[in-house]
């Protein structure tokens, strides 16, 4: 379902609260919103539970989001439906303004086109998902943002990024490469790394000569290979 961005003449600019859930179509796989789009409603896209791919112009409710309401789980609720799995918000300090959202299994790849942000905890623990595709403008990640994503095996980074947060990328088992560009100047304590057990295949790609002075000492603490001076 690709959303149009103009209906009669109008500009789409708002995606109502859980919009799908008595009339989605059981083969629905793919969903497409249009960057005129400000606005998208809790649960939106729940009991979507066939979705594949799903492209998005901000993660959440809004560009300007904050807390929940900026996280992935935040577009498909807090309600169990069929061939859906359970993550968190604020995943790594439980009991702390947590809520429990169901994502459909079935969802490999999550495509943003048109945010200048990737909030804390905005994907953590969406442990199905593939692939992530950010669209060049992303200045920021967070903390914790792709965190536990257990099959996160593609995200690329371009060269507007200029922050990573703290553990942003921890306890990512499947991603086996990244690069980051020379505009990042600043990097979270425990960005990359992995929990004792957990395996790890992954190697760090970045065009700068040595760690820059805005990284943490603790960037790095498991020391995940890195080949510092790389141009792709």
């Amino acid at each position: 379902m690709i959303i149009p961005n103009k209906i009669s003449g109008r500009s789409v600019t708002s995606i109502s609260s859980y919009i799908l859930l008595d009339n989605v179509d059981n083969n629905l796989n793919i969903i497409v919103v249009p960057n005129t789009v400000n606005e998208i409603g809790k649960g939106a896209f729940a009991n979507a539970s066939k979705l594949v791919s799903l492209t998005i112009p901000f993660v959440g409710k809004s560009r300007d989001a904050i807390g929940y309401e900026a996280t992935i789980g935040y577009l498909f609720g807090e309600n169990q439906y069929t061939d859906s799995y359970e993550t968190y918000y604020n995943l790594p300090y439980p009991g702390m303004d947590q809520h429990n959202s169901y994502l459909p299994t079935t969802l490999t790849e999550i495509s943003i086109s048109d945010a200048n942000n990737i909030s804390d905890s905005a994907f953590a623990a969406a442990i199905k998902v593939e692939t992530i595709n950010l669209n060049h403008g992303v200045t920021s990640i967070g903390d914790y943002a792709f965190s536990f994503m257990l099959s996160l095996e593609t995200i690329d980074l371009s060269n507007s990024l200029e922050s990573i947060g703290l553990a942003a990328f921890w306890s990512t088992p499947s991603l086996g490469s990244i690069y980051i560009p020379s505009s990042v100047t600043i990097m979270g304590e425990m960005a990359f790394g992995y929990n004792f057990g957990e395996p790890c295949v992954l190697t760090i790609y970045t065009s700068s000569d040595s760690r820059p002075f805005g990284w943490d000492f603790g960037w790095n603490p498991k020391n995940i290979e890195v080949v510092w001076s790389y141009n792709e």
